[in-house]
């Protein structure tokens, strides 16, 4: 089994995600230009028999009952864009949910674990720590009884990680995959450029 450092999962769940989400809009933009095509095929040869038949004025009046008709294609689209973006980037995070837990089994993720700990323990200088572990993360908390540290389990942690607190210090360190599985959450909606252009 490989073992990745934060980086390299970094870099990895970048690609995949980036990866995933070009080949899902290219796939959703070909079948929405297909049915676009499909359908103003259809409205353009209405349109063309009715200018044989009809006056100017009624051409005009076509015209207008038409393009409502073409917005309301558009519309149609845009909604059907929106629940496969939305199905498209569920798939994408249950997939990373997935590698996260299979991680989470790790010994690399309890030595990593391990050092941010060491760190906060050098940072406290014999300062009394607070620890908050996820309900089903047995690593860490059997880390954490090696070290004899107490710790507190805590439900909000789902992926892995801790929560550290030093109250004389009145500081506290989210060292945990949730808090940083968030943050790049966020950058992948603000970059992965899955938005309906209006």
């Amino acid at each position: 089994m490989a073992y990745y450092n934060e980086d390299q999962l970094k870099r990895y769940f970048e690609k995949a995600i980036l990866r995933e989400s070009e080949i899902r809009i290219e796939k959703l933009r070909k079948e929405i230009d297909y049915l676009y095509s499909k359908e103003m095929s259809k409205v353009n040869a209405e349109l063309d028999l009715k200018k044989k038949l009809e006056t100017n004025k009624a051409l005009r009046d076509l015209q207008i009952e038409y393009q409502d008709k073409i917005n309301q294609i558009g519309v149609g689209y845009d909604e059907q864009l929106i629940k496969e973006r939305k199905v498209m980037i569920n798939n994408v995070f249950e997939a990373v949910y997935k590698k996260l837990y299979i991680y989470r089994q790790t010994d690399a993720y309890v030595k990593k674990m391990a050092s941010k700990y060491e760190s906060i323990k050098t940072y406290a200088k014999n300062l009394s720590i607070e620890v908050e572990v996820g309900a089903q993360d047995q690593l860490l908390q059997a880390y954490f009884e090696r070290q004899k540290q107490a710790f507190i389990i805590s439900d909000a942690i789902h992926f892995g990680g801790f929560i550290a607190s030093i109250k004389e210090k009145n500081i506290g360190m989210d060292e945990t995959i949730d808090n940083k599985l968030e943050e790049r959450k966020k950058w992948f909606y603000e970059n992965a450029k899955l938005f309906i252009k209006q």
